[in-house]
């Protein structure tokens, strides 16, 4: 985790992550308070890594983007 900070309406986590040959993915995950809701916002050098990670992401949380 890169940063930690409260949203409007909940929280907002920034992380980095770096694959073992250097590619490197960055992603804003918004989690709402008042709700079920969670955004991710993720962008790379590698676009390839972005879909990968999203289902990694997706399988920790439990969750399926809409």
């Amino acid at each position: 985790m890169v940063a930690r900070m409260p949203g409007q309406d909940g929280e907002i986590m920034y992380f980095s992550a770096q694959t073992v040959n250097k590619m490197t993915i960055y992603c804003e995950l918004l989690v709402q308070a008042s709700g079920p809701g969670v955004q991710l916002t993720s962008c790379s050098t590698a676009p390839p890594l972005v879909p990968l990670f999203q289902s990694f992401i997706s399988e920790l949380l439990r969750v399926r983007w809409a």
